[in-house]
């Protein structure tokens, strides 16, 4: 009897032995991942636990931590996967809530919207980490993208390639007004003295620059000026001629979230540095993503300085004047419960482009369009399929001749981290609001009778209501760049103590020049 006994302890025991292996969340390795996993160091993180998933594939937590992590780097087959083993496993799992909702979230990011809504509707009351305001959003999102799925949209957008991007992030593109080339902020390696942030692998934002050149953008170079060059500065608008700069910067030591900066230099030789734009815009939380209307004098930006309890923020707008900017006020038209963190105002105020996460998205931030009709902002509408993605599309900027948008995306198929996109704009525009966004660039050289470059203030009038009078200085050499709404005629003098003063009338009514070239002569005073 006794020796039956024995042998069937040996039976058993190797069965008894699998039944309590089990994986203790305060296991090392466990410890380790959890640590890179809130550090937002996804693949770290899943090294260690697909070790841990070769003797422990069963646990339920494991699963979810490394669909999580599969999710976060796009690999949505992968993060399926493994989420339906824990459905399908124990459909009483104490991390069922936590499955279904990144499982809704996985099959939404694969374009499932049907199934994804019926998910995220077994979560409606949301988990631990998403509320149900969260969730309700989504469920939006993905009707939202059902929506947008059947409008028909036959705009090109390319990646811009390895000229321009990388493997890193390729942020806020600008274009030049003055130059035919477009700025970009990345935090790639840009000289050997930089060390990368230890937890995320990047480097300090540096500004660089490519020009457009036998039909397409050269590879990236380091603009000149004192913040480009590892300096941690963000650039997100221009003016019209060189050397006026917005950007933003997140100094630690002022725990603010970041501020807006601006900078006009006089000259190419101004080593000025970017100032802070102050307390009128400026606030004890987030303001970024200045974006400069040099025609009409405004500064639309984003902010949360207005929301007390979360994150979220909302689009502001100030006046510019010479170097000063007025208290900033809400641009209500554009508010959401959620966040709106990028705007970019066209020169002249005929529309908006903004990026928000709000029920109107597809999936994550969206851009989104309002034009100015009657003095008023209309209804934003997302830009659809052609410009959005079920990723993240977070920046736009366009092309002087109005003919192609840049926008940043976080595809799949990209090269990087946050790529530059190219659409097909102008297009788009007729289509969807019946006119056409131009802007004429006028561009000379203010000299004398004698050839000499002279330095001058150049003011330009005109009867358009809906913009103002700009006063423009030349640069050392007494060259200058205007730009203006076409459709009118416009007042153009000059003034020099030195010289008489010349006026001229430009007539634009009727013209379809993107660029103007206009050379002065100035007289000598007797």
């Amino acid at each position: 009897m006794k020796k039956g006994l024995l042998i069937l302890g040996f039976i058993l025991f190797p069965f008894l032995m699998f039944a309590q292996k089990e994986l203790s969340p305060s296991d090392w390795k466990m410890t380790q991942a959890k640590m890179f996993f809130e550090d937002d160091q996804m693949g770290a993180a899943l090294e260690i636990y697909l070790e841990l998933f070769e003797e422990y594939a069963s646990d339920e937590f494991l699963n979810l931590r490394i669909a999580e992590c599969y999710f976060a780097q796009y690999d949505y087959e992968k993060a399926k996967e493994h989420l339906e083993s824990i459905m399908n496993s124990n459909p009483d799992s104490k991390y069922i809530d936590n499955a279904n909702f990144w499982y809704a979230k996985t099959i939404h990011k694969m374009g499932n919207f049907e199934e994804a809504i019926s998910y995220y509707n077994k979560v409606a009351h949301g988990i631990e980490l998403y509320d149900s305001t969260i969730v309700k959003n989504l469920i939006s999102q993905s009707y939202s993208a059902m929506k947008m799925r059947v409008i028909k949209q036959d705009y090109k957008c390319v990646n811009l390639g390895s000229n321009i991007n990388s493997e890193f992030n390729e942020i806020f593109p600008i274009y030049a007004w003055n130059e035919n080339k477009i700025y970009v902020t990345t935090d790639r390696l840009v000289n050997e003295g930089q060390d990368a942030n230890p937890s995320t692998g990047l480097y300090d934002f540096s500004v660089l620059e490519s020009f457009y050149e036998n039909e397409e953008f050269g590879e990236l170079c380091l603009v000149d000026e004192v913040f480009s060059n590892a300096k941690d500065y963000i650039l997100t608008s221009v003016g019209a001629g060189a050397g006026e700069y917005v950007l933003f910067k997140n100094s630690p030591e002022f725990e603010d979230n970041g501020d807006i900066y601006y900078l006009k230099l006089k000259d190419e030789l101004d080593i000025s540095q970017p100032q802070n734009i102050g307390e009128t815009v400026n606030s004890l939380k987030f303001d970024g993503a200045g974006s400069l209307d040099f025609i009409n004098h405004e500064l639309y930006f984003s902010t949360n300085s207005n929301n007390k309890k979360g994150e979220e923020k909302d689009i502001f707008y100030s006046n510019h004047r010479k170097i000063s900017f007025s208290n900033s006020l809400v641009v209500s038209d554009f508010k959401s419960e959620f966040d709106e963190s990028f705007v970019y105002l066209h020169p002249g105020g005929d529309f908006v482009v903004f990026s928000s996460n709000c029920g109107k998205s597809v999936g994550g931030y969206d851009l989104f369009i309002s034009v100015k009709k009657d003095k008023k902002w209309t209804e934003p509408q997302n830009m659809g399929f052609a410009f959005n993605s079920v990723e993240n599309e977070m920046h736009f900027t366009l092309s002087p001749d109005g003919e192609f948008a840049y926008i940043t995306s976080d595809r799949p198929e990209g090269y990087g981290l946050l790529d530059v996109y190219q659409i097909e704009f102008k297009k788009y525009f007729e289509e969807n609001f019946a006119y056409k966004p131009e802007l004429t660039i006028i561009q000379g050289q203010i000299t004398d009778e004698n050839g000499e470059d002279v330095v001058a203030k150049i003011s330009v009038s005109n009867n358009l209501k809906d913009c103002y009078n700009q006063k423009v200085d030349t640069d050392a050499e007494g060259y200058f760049t205007i730009v203006v709404k076409p459709g009118t005629k416009y007042k153009l003098e000059v003034k020099q103590s030195s010289y008489e003063k010349y006026s001229m009338v430009l007539d634009l009514s009727d013209s379809s020049k993107s660029t103007i070239n206009l050379d002065v002569e100035l007289e000598i005073k007797e």
